[in-house]
């Protein structure tokens, strides 16, 4: 019954998505943008447009997903060189009941773990990521549900395949709680929210295919930085773009506290600044430079302190992306003993296939990403080379 339950929630979700009495694309003035190298989906959502309070029920979707190899030499001591073949895949929808309420969702399929052996779409899970919904009372939107608070950039902004390795370690991600996101259009347009919440253990932490499991799923009495059940944890941030005199420039500046569980050392508290710049050099030629600083005490409800400077540059000319980036790690873990800088570096290119469209229509959403890594850790280094193809479409 539990299995069938679960499968339900993924046919409801699906059907929001293609059963809406009316699909329409929103014009959202947003900070996040996705790019071809995105492969996780900023924590954004949508407020209805101008067409879209004429009809009490609209609807927006955009599905996007991939198929990637990996072939890697690891960073870490036992295993040997090992390759993977998996699938990601996401379905957004965001849903208007008159102009004052939405709902928004992300389903994600996705690997349950990262592999440490050949394999062969293994251990392949399926997931509510996001359910909450939206008062709009504008400029203020209040939501509640199952919410990715806003803090950080770098793990879903830093191009290339491998360039959100090290960031997504300060993701605010799966968690249970409510916020205020306040629009702001002086100066610019700015976006300021304040959110509390604790880490999600509910039946929607569970993998909706049969027979699947999430390793690491969390109960209380794991413990861990904001496993508490109680919504003592918080996160404010703050970001803009579209400046006077500053074309291109867009910011995030956050902070966040994760309460300590009875069973961790301390709590959890983070700072984070980013900046991105997107400036044109000729008509076809773009090039944009990002750089996030994150600083974490308490890592985890640990004794651990760690730091993340990561550096980027995108380069665009006609159908053709390529990136560079870099993430540095200082940890400091007190308990262990342990104090190093852990490195990454990476190089990728992308190529969006829909410049063939014309001849060939189906190749439209199409992208074809090769990406390389390296990266040291405890002072041992590895290798990876990466190929992905993605798709994504928007209803």
């Amino acid at each position: 019954m539990a299995s069938v339950a679960r499968g339900g929630w993924a046919l409801i979700f699906v059907a929001a998505i293609v059963l809406s009495a009316r699909m329409v694309a929103a014009q959202e003035d947003t900070v996040e943008t996705d790019s071809e190298f995105t492969i996780r989906v900023a924590p954004n959502f949508p407020v209805p447009t101008i067409s879209d309070r004429q009809s009490f029920l609209t609807s927006e979707a955009h599905m996007e997903g991939y198929v990637q190899f990996n072939r890697v030499w690891p960073d870490e001591e036992g295993p040997w060189p090992y390759s993977s073949l998996f699938a990601a895949a996401e379905a957004r929808a965001n849903t208007n009941f008159g102009s004052h309420f939405s709902i928004n969702g992300l389903l994600r399929f996705d690997r349950g773990q990262e592999q440490t052996a050949d394999t062969v779409f293994a251990d392949q899970v399926l997931f509510v990521q996001r359910l909450f919904g939206i008062i709009h009372l504008q400029p203020f939107h209040v939501y509640a549900g199952k919410i990715h608070p806003r803090f950080g950039v770098g793990w879903y902004a830093t191009p290339g395949l491998y360039g959100g390795d090290y960031d997504t370690d300060y993701e605010l991600v799966e968690k249970v709680g409510g916020g205020v996101r306040w629009d702001i259009r002086a100066f610019g347009r700015h976006r300021f929210t304040a959110e509390v919440f604790h880490d999600d253990t509910s039946f929607l932490a569970n993998s909706l295919i049969p027979g699947t499991v999430r390793p690491g799923l969390l109960s209380l009495n794991d413990g861990g930085a904001g496993n508490t059940g109680t919504f003592e944890s918080f996160a404010f941030a703050l970001n803009g773009q579209q400046m006077p005199g500053l074309p291109g420039l867009s910011y995030q500046i956050g902070y966040s506290r994760q309460k300590a569980s009875a069973f961790d050392a301390r709590d959890e508290n983070a700072w984070s600044a980013a900046a991105m710049w997107r400036f044109p050099l000729l008509d076809d030629l773009t090039v944009e430079p990002m750089g996030e600083f994150v600083a974490v005490t308490g890592q985890g409800g640990f004794d651990r302190d760690v730091e993340y400077l990561t550096l980027a540059a995108t380069v665009r000319k006609g159908g053709w992306a390529f990136a560079a980036h870099t993430t540095q790690r200082s940890v400091q873990d007190f308990a262990a003993g342990s104090f190093r800088t852990d490195s990454l570096y990476g190089l990728a290119v992308a190529y969006e296939l829909k410049e063939f469209r014309s001849r060939l229509p189906w190749l439209a959403g199409l992208t074809a990403i090769a990406g390389v890594r390296q990266s040291t850790t405890f002072g041992i280094t590895g290798q990876t080379i990466g190929f992905q193809l993605k798709y994504s479409l928007d209803f």
